[in-house]
């Protein structure tokens, strides 16, 4: 509880740099590498140079003003991931990054962000906004997801703007 974890960097590409299990109330900011949280709730990722964000059953979380580039998800809720503010990221470039070919071949997309997937379950009432999401496959995708709400993000260059497999009662706004 009640903790910072700044300015980690991975020793080599593709290492876990921070990981949170069973957290509240912590910060991590200006860390590169791959971010995730586990059955974490109301901490704050921000000001990060991030590969990868991923929530796994993590709630009221706060994702805000990261930069993430050449990742073939950018940001990754599933499992449960409710509650969480996914606000003013830039996220560019998933479909020209390094994973691009393994994904598209296995018949994934690259995303900008992702609100849950397949059998790893859906998330609900997180608010999707203020996010720069430029150069996907697909910008936001929503798999399971209910009661989102996906508003005022600029989305350009993506094949597909926003896709919801299985997914009800969302709110998306366009501007």
């Amino acid at each position: 509880k009640n903790f910072t974890i700044t300015n980690v960097k991975p020793p080599t590409e593709g290492i876990v740099s921070v990981q949170l299990s069973n957290t509240t109330n912590c910060e991590v900011t200006k860390c590169e590498g791959e971010i995730i949280l586990i059955d974490s709730n109301n901490n704050s990722i921000y000001e990060n140079s991030a590969k990868i964000i991923t929530l796994s059953g993590s709630n009221y979380n706060e994702i805000f003003t990261n930069t993430i580039v050449e990742s073939g998800v950018c940001i990754k809720l599933y499992r449960s991931s409710n509650y969480n503010e996914i606000h003013g990221n830039i996220l560019l470039n998933s479909s020209t990054s390094p994973d691009a070919e393994s994904r598209n071949f296995s018949g994934k997309n690259t995303v900008g962000i992702q609100l849950g997937e397949g059998q790893l379950g859906g998330c609900q009432h997180n608010n999707v906004y203020g996010n720069n999401i430029v150069n996907h496959d697909v910008a936001i995708e929503s798999y399971g997801g209910l009661n989102n709400k996906i508003y005022s993000n600029n989305i350009a260059n993506s094949n597909v703007g926003i896709i919801l497999h299985y997914s009800d009662f969302n709110v998306i706004s366009v501007s």
